[in-house]
């Protein structure tokens, strides 16, 4: 599912409160017949440790390796998935000793997929997955975004319509905060 709008819309401010990295909310946020917005602290922790997070630019260790970078992760949230798998549905698994420094932008955004699908998340939200680049990444990546998709709940925000309208199975439009229709 994507969310597309211009600057200022509420596109980010949603992909904040999905995640409680905002909390300062009216209203309700119901995910799996649940209030997210009136967990406790450990139903948040939990809530956090199943979703991932996909930023424009990837928080990567770079003098790691590839593989480095994922195994961090699933130390943090608890190895769900066998690394290589993971490596390998991204396309990665033939750079996986590589440095993320020496990878190319769509490769690094594709460790940054592959460290947040390692822990089997239910949800990845992606805010401006491909906005940093090039047409050549940006359609690898919602390549494998949409493969993802097939198992688990995407979430894209981005300005690319085109991009959008070729891999979202839903497009949702923000206008003021609001959703629109088109």
């Amino acid at each position: 599912t994507a969310f597309i709008g211009p600057s200022g819309c509420g596109k980010s401010t949603f992909l904040n409160a999905l995640s409680l990295m905002d909390k300062d909310y009216e209203g309700e946020i119901i995910i799996n017949n649940k209030n997210i917005l009136k967990f406790s602290d450990i139903e948040k922790d939990k809530y956090h440790l199943n979703i991932g997070y996909i930023f424009q630019n990837p928080y990567l260790f770079n003098k790691l390796s590839v593989i480095e970078n994922v195994k961090y992760v699933s130390l943090i949230k608890g190895k769900k998935l066998g690394i290589d798998d993971v490596l390998k549905k991204v396309d990665l698994l033939k750079y996986k000793n590589k440095k993320v420094n020496t990878l190319s932008g769509g490769q690094k955004q594709r460790v940054n997929i592959a460290s947040n699908l390692v822990s089997k998340p239910f949800m990845l939200l992606c805010a401006e997955p491909t906005g940093s680049l090039d047409s050549m990444n940006s359609e690898k990546v919602m390549e494998v975004l949409k493969e993802i998709s097939k198992d688990i709940l995407v979430i894209v925000v981005s300005h690319d319509l085109e991009l959008l309208k070729k891999y979202s199975d839903d497009i949702l439009y923000l206008k003021n905060g609001e959703l629109k229709n088109n």
